[in-house]
């Protein structure tokens, strides 16, 4: 067989957080299904490469396979487009017996582990670990990946998911790893973008923080093949930070701006503003020296005005 492959080192230090060849690196993800609304769960090269393109535009780093794993391709780009990934055991709610398990195991494994950019495997969902095969990934992967167990506390990562913020604000301040693989449910967009600027000031000051993965990245929508129709079956269809055809929604630009690797620090400007910003670089690898700004002052209309034909 032909396969490409790459060379990196990926260390969980518990008690401290994620290390990519020796730098600290911050989780910034979503959790992604194969899903098309002409095309279902059957996908083209150009859709896979359409939904990292996406994820990359809205600064996130990683993508979490929920809840299965993808295709072979989706993976190769991941590898070529520079995606951080979570693979998944195939399940929901409930667990395999050994039996099963450990044939699906051996499967995933063997065939996605030359995948440099895969830094986890999942054993299952929430609610669906069986304990029995954690020890199995580690037969098939010569790397020794950690396994993680989404919505618990396993390997010396709590990947606990949709937390109250006191709850949140506590285990950012823990001694264990806190990178919840689903938090921020955006149904209705009444998390995503909307709730993440209160959550991501704790996560991204912790140090014990090593990011998160908001569920989910696209509505889930059907194109109906009698009327043209999208039919989400109400609100049973997931819905997400982009549309069904990866439209950029509210939380798709609250997103990529709070997920930006370049912060401004400034939220007001003196009055005597001499054009001196204070910048602050996230990014694991690039120093800011390597980035090129652009920037403009605006002036924006006061509402207390009255209204005149020079305010428009």
């Amino acid at each position: 067989i032909s396969q490409r492959f790459g060379f990196r080192t990926m260390e969980v230090r518990e008690g401290d957080g994620l290390y990519v060849n020796g730098s600290k690196v911050m989780l910034k993800g979503a959790d992604r299904h194969s899903f098309w609304p002409d095309s279902g769960r059957c996908l083209s090269e150009a859709v896979q490469r359409l939904d990292i393109e996406t994820m990359k535009d809205a600064n996130m780093n990683a993508v979490r396979m929920s809840h299965y794993p993808p295709d072979a391709q989706f993976l190769d780009l991941c590898d070529e487009l520079g995606l951080y990934v979570l693979d998944e055991l195939g399940g929901w709610h409930q667990r395999y017996d050994t039996t099963v398990g450990t044939k699906l195991v051996e499967e995933m494994v063997t065939r996605d582990v030359n995948h440099p950019s895969i830094l986890f495997w999942d054993n299952g969902n929430e609610g669906g670990w069986n304990t029995d095969l954690d020890d199995l990934f580690g037969q098939f992967d010569p790397q020794q990946r950690h396994v993680l167990h989404p919505w618990a506390i396993h390997g010396g990562v709590n990947t606990g998911h949709y937390k109250p913020y006191e709850v949140a604000k506590a285990l950012c301040s823990s001694n264990t790893i806190y990178m919840p693989t689903e938090f921020e449910h955006g149904l209705y967009d009444g998390g995503a973008g909307a709730g993440l600027e209160d959550y991501w000031k704790i996560m991204s000051a912790s140090k014990i923080c090593a990011g998160g993965f908001i569920w989910a990245l696209l509505d889930e929508g059907v194109k109906r093949p009698d009327n043209g129709m999208i039919d989400v079956v109400g609100n049973q269809a997931p819905d997400g930070i982009v549309g069904p055809y990866r439209e950029r929604e509210g939380s798709f630009y609250t997103v990529k701006q709070l997920w930006s690797p370049i912060q401004i620090l400034e939220t007001n400007l003196p009055a005597k503003f001499d054009g001196t910003l204070t910048v602050e670089n996230h990014f694991s690898f690039t120093d800011a020296s390597q980035c090129r700004f652009i920037w403009r002052l605006l002036t924006f209309i006061s509402p207390d005005r009255t209204n005149s034909s020079d305010d428009y």
